[in-house]
């Protein structure tokens, strides 16, 4: 095991965290009840003897805390490119026994600066210069002396004395310290090759030499595919590829050293027809243990989902799927049909044409009630797909009416059948998705072949029609709903359609950003609030004072968690007397 206790060395001396500096670190920490750090025989072994009813229960401070629990929290807050990943550096610095768990995940999750466009600037030996955006990252720094390649994690820049420095705003984008008062031996801490499980490969050189143990890998613009030394790492668990294989090489023989243990790949390509140049080489290789897989397309054509519909259907034990596009292209819905059936845990779908951003027809523009009958579900069951050119009719065609030529070119794309052999998942616990109602329509993700969502569902529902919001299946199990309407939606229809059918077992609703406030929305959801409900996020919905009126004395009695932070509500004592008692968290 990588970064165990006691084989950190620290960056001269760790600074001894003083109390004022330890509270101010642990300031911006915070655990949420759903974030689970440890099992409960962890927390029992090291909680205190039971102290006796009348005296007050001392909870441990956080550097007393065992040491794989504070790896976790600083697991949590250290990810790449989070705000929290710089305070988790902080809290390291703040006392010997938050040190060694917060710089081994660091190092753990780092992200790599190993681009030939990014250099470290080593000033002096012991000067070096930084600027704000810089820590956190792991950076390759070439001795010119000896021709060595030295990683090295960035720290909060301190000066020659081990003190932190502050931020001087400069004329750039970020803040800037001066080299000449930030001390390379208290800022950067040497990280050997051994140490690192995360690796970018980035730039044309694929010589750079891999971590043994490295289990995450991100391949950009990288090209190992003519190395015929080049191997993948066997440890190797998660992989990146956002580079494609030049036409005309043949890239089988890197791609077979792909581990047979491979549980995560991840497609990221912003071209027509890369997935189509890469995955065709790929397919042979890719192992059936894996589990999770992410694409990315921003212009993928039917040729590249047919590839990915290739690639999908021969992972048995996918449980984790994410795609991602500019646009429902055509042979889309073969992507979907070739996911399990059953076994599907999370699934997430983004292809939110910009055609509605834009102002073309929604769902309730069209036919408003009649948008999907059960008709209209049975329609798209047999093969019979719904789509835009259908609901306008050709009477308008004939008469030149303006809606009807608004989008043609979707129109005429939507309209295409879907084929009667494809079946989507039945079952999913996470269902997260953003895409047009006419799309739906078009490839029959409606109905009865919308997969019923046991655990968490997020969609977006600006577009959809009050007949298809009622047959959007809401599963008895289900705890966490997310829905979001844009300001051309129909709020009333949606209020009436969704909130009487809201289950009883939710225990968190999220409408933030959502058009609510001073609508017939709020007093609605007053009368059909959850009786579990432990979470209510109504963030930038505009809810004013007398939405909260409206929702006073409503306020379910688990209710811990409320957001209606905005600028339509006033932060005074009106307002806080409606608000409920018994809270753990209120954002206003």
């Amino acid at each position: 095991m990588i970064c165990e206790p006691g084989t950190l060395a620290h960056p001269a001396k760790v600074a001894q965290g003083s109390g004022p500096e330890l509270s101010n670190a642990c300031s911006n920490v915070m655990v949420h009840e759903s974030d689970t750090l440890a099992c409960p025989a962890v927390v029992a072994q090291g909680s205190e003897p039971e102290m006796p009813p009348t005296a007050p229960r001392l909870l441990p401070t956080l550097d007393q805390l065992p040491y794989h629990v504070l790896y976790r929290l600083a697991e949590c807050m250290s990810q790449p490119w989070l705000p929290a990943r710089v305070d988790m550096l902080h809290l390291a610095l703040a006392a010997p026994t938050l040190y060694e768990p917060c710089i081994a995940a660091a190092i753990r999750t780092g992200t790599g600066m190993n681009s030939p466009n990014y250099r470290l600037r080593l000033v002096y030996p012991d000067r070096v210069d930084l600027t704000e955006h810089e820590i956190g990252h792991l950076v390759s720094v070439t001795d010119v002396a000896t021709d060595r390649l030295q990683y090295y994690l960035i720290l909060p820049p301190r000066n020659h004395q081990g003190a932190l420095l502050p931020w001087v705003q400069d004329k750039g984008r970020f803040g800037r310290i001066k080299p000449s008062r930030c001390s390379r031996k208290w800022s950067l801490l040497p990280v050997p090759l051994r140490q690192r499980l995360t690796f970018d490969m980035i730039g044309k050189n694929p010589s750079l030499a891999l971590p043994p143990h490295c289990k995450y890998m991100y391949l950009y613009h990288a090209a190992p595919w003519r190395d015929p030394q080049f191997q993948f790492p066997k440890s190797l668990a998660m992989l990146h590829l956002r580079n494609t294989v030049p036409e005309g090489v043949d890239a089988s023989q890197v791609l077979s050293t792909l581990p047979r243990h491979l549980m995560r790949l991840t497609l990221s390509y912003s071209k027509p027809d890369q997935f189509a140049m890469v995955v065709p080489q790929l397919l042979p290789h890719v192992p059936p243990t894996l589990t999770t897989m992410t694409v990315d397309g921003q212009k993928a054509t039917r040729e590249d989902m047919h590839w990915i519909a290739q690639l999908v259907g021969g992972m048995p034990n996918l449980t984790t799927f994410s795609i991602s596009l500019l646009r429902c292209c055509e042979k889309f819905e073969n992507v979907l049909a070739a996911l399990p059936r059953t076994g599907l845990k999370k699934l997430s779908v983004y292809a939110f044409d910009s055609g509605f951003a834009l102002g073309y027809e929604t769902d309730s523009d069209i036919d408003d009630d009649d948008a999907t009958t059960d008709h209209d579900v049975d329609a798209s069951e047999n093969g019979l797909g719904v789509g835009v050119e259908d609901e306008i009719g050709p009477a308008q065609h004939a008469n030149g009416d303006a809606s009807a030529t608004a989008a043609p070119i979707f129109a005429r794309r939507r309209s295409s059948a879907r084929p009667t052999t494809l079946r989507y998942p039945t079952t999913v616990e996470f269902f997260e998705l953003r895409l047009l109602s006419a799309d739906m329509r078009r490839i029959g993700l409606v109905g009865r072949d919308f997969p019923t969502v046991t655990r968490e569902l997020s969609i977006d529902v600006s577009d959809w029609g009050p007949n298809m919001i009622r047959t959007l299946p809401l599963a008895s199990t289900l705890r966490r709903l997310k829905v979001h309407f844009s300001e051309n939606a129909n709020v009333d229809s949606i209020a009436a359609a969704l909130l009487p059918r809201l289950p009883a077992s939710l225990q968190r609703i999220d409408f933030c950003d959502s058009p609510l406030g001073s609508t017939a929305f709020v007093p609605a959801l007053a009368q059909y609030l959850p009786p579990q409900l432990s979470d209510l996020l109504l963030a930038n919905c505009g809810v004013s004072i007398n939405d909260v009126v409206q929702l006073a004395g409503r306020w379910p009695p688990t209710l811990r968690r409320l957001d209606v932070s905005g600028r339509c509500l006033p932060r005074t004592n009106e307002v806080m007397s409606l608000l409920p008692t018994g809270l753990r968290e209120l954002r206003v």
